[in-house]
C-alpha cells in the first residue's frame, strides 16, 4: 500500500513564511553593499573651460633682464587630471620690455579636496617673447601652481617655477650714468640662463 502524505506542520509552514522576507532583505543589503559608489563629479569637468586674467613675472636676478607681462590664459580640461592652456598677454617693462608674451602649456592637476575644488598642478610648456627691447626669445618653462575650481565656476591659480632660456636674446644697452656699481648697462637674457617666472591668476570657468 502506497504511504499516506503527511502534512506539514502548520507551525513549520508559518516559519518558512517569516523568514523568506528577512532572507530577500539580507540579499538586497548585500548587493549594496557591492555596488559601486558614486563618485562626486568634478568641478573641473562640469566647468572645462576656463578663461583668467593674469599678472606674470619673470624675474632673472636683481640686476638681471627682468619684466612682467599683463594678458589673459583660456585653459580647457580634457578631464579631472589633464588641461591645456595658452596666454597672450603684454609686457609691461621694468629696465627694459619683452613686448608681446606668448606661453603654451599642458598641465596635470592632482585634485583634493571634496569634488576636486583644490588641485596642486604641474606644468609644462613652450614660451616666447617678442617685439619688445629683447627681441624674439624663445623659452621653455615649468610650473607648480595651486589652482582653485569652484563648483559655481570662480577660478583661480598661484604658481611659479623655473624658465630655460632657449638663445640669446638682443643686448640692451642702457645709459647708467654715475651708478655704475648698481647699475647694469647691458641687459640680456643669454642661452642656459634660468629665470624664476611667478604667476597669479583669476577668472571664471564654464
Amino acid at each position: 500500500m502506497p504511504r499516506p502524505c503527511r502534512a506539514l506542520p502548520v507551525a513549520g509552514v508559518l516559519a518558512v513564511l517569516a523568514l523568506a522576507p528577512r532572507a530577500g532583505a539580507e540579499a538586497v543589503t548585500d548587493a549594496s553593499r557591492l555596488a559601486p559608489v558614486e563618485v562626486e563629479p568634478s568641478a573641473r569637468t562640469d566647468h572645462p573651460l576656463a578663461v583668467r586674467g593674469e599678472m606674470n613675472l619673470l624675474y632673472d636676478g636683481v640686476f638681471g633682464s627682468t619684466d612682467g607681462f599683463a594678458g589673459a590664459t583660456v585653459a580647457y580640461s580634457l578631464d579631472r587630471h589633464v588641461s591645456i592652456e595658452g596666454t597672450f598677454g603684454w609686457g609691461f617693462g621694468n629696465l627694459a620690455t619683452t613686448g608681446a608674451n606668448v606661453i603654451l602649456m599642458g598641465r596635470y592637476a592632482i585634485p583634493f579636496g571634496r569634488a576636486g575644488v583644490h588641485a596642486l598642478t604641474f606644468a609644462l610648456g613652450p614660451s616666447t617673447f617678442f617685439g619688445g627691447d629683447y627681441g624674439t626669445t624663445w623659452v621653455a618653462r615649468g610650473e607648480v601652481a595651486y589652482e582653485l575650481r569652484t563648483r559655481a565656476g570662480f577660478s583661480l591659480l598661484v604658481g611659479a617655477g623655473p624658465s630655460l632660456v632657449l638663445a640669446d636674446s638682443r643686448v640692451v644697452h642702457r645709459d647708467c650714468g654715475g651708478w655704475a656699481l648698481f647699475c647694469a648697462s647691458e641687459l640680456q637674457f643669454k642661452a642656459g640662463d634660468v629665470p624664476l617666472q611667478l604667476r597669479a591668476a583669476a577668472g571664471w570657468a564654464f
